[in-house]
């Protein structure tokens, strides 16, 4: 699909989107809010949430690699933003208690062209619902997607659609 105008994704969709962003997906605009920055982070902020040990953690590697047949080492959102392109918004509360604070900081530092907006006291999920960032998500997306249709190159040929037949 695509190219889409802009991606907006929440918490693990974040980490999903990176990964597809790097395997090709084009977006003019991409908004992260309350992404993490590590997968390995991730899995091991939830052995620790469920009391997995060492081994259980290890086998739950295993699993999640056998099942999708990808290394999670492949997937590592830290490393793979430093490649993307696309202009960027990482939205993050400064105390959400899922997703550390951290992350955003990480990602925004890694990411060219990304903006760093931190909130203040709507948590992991209120703020999806906040009027401000919701606001200044739509501004950024807004302008970021007018400022690449303003240097794009103009094509006389039609988009073929993705399930047209050639």
């Amino acid at each position: 699909i695509g190219p889409l105008a802009a991606v907006v994704a929440h918490s693990f969709g974040g980490a999903i989107t990176t990964l597809a962003l790097a395997r090709g997906l084009e977006a003019k605009a991409v908004v992260l809010i309350a992404s993490p920055s590590s997968i390995a982070d991730v899995l091991r902020r939830f052995g620790e949430l469920t009391g997995l040990g060492n081994a259980g953690m290890r086998a739950f590697h295993t699993a999640i690699e056998r099942q999708t047949g990808v290394r999670l080492a492949d997937v590592e959102i830290f490393e793979r933003v430093a490649r993307l392109q696309v202009p960027a918004l990482i939205v993050h509360d400064r105390g959400d208690r899922e997703v550390p604070f951290l992350d955003a900081e990480r990602l925004a530092a890694r990411w060219p062209n990304a903006t760093l907006l931190a909130t203040e006291d709507v948590g992991h999920r209120r703020i999806l619902k906040d009027e401000d960032v919701i606001r200044r998500v739509v501004e950024f997306v807004v302008v970021a997607t007018r400022a690449v249709q303003a240097v794009a190159p103009l094509s006389n040929e039609p988009r073929r659609r993705a399930d047209a037949v050639p």
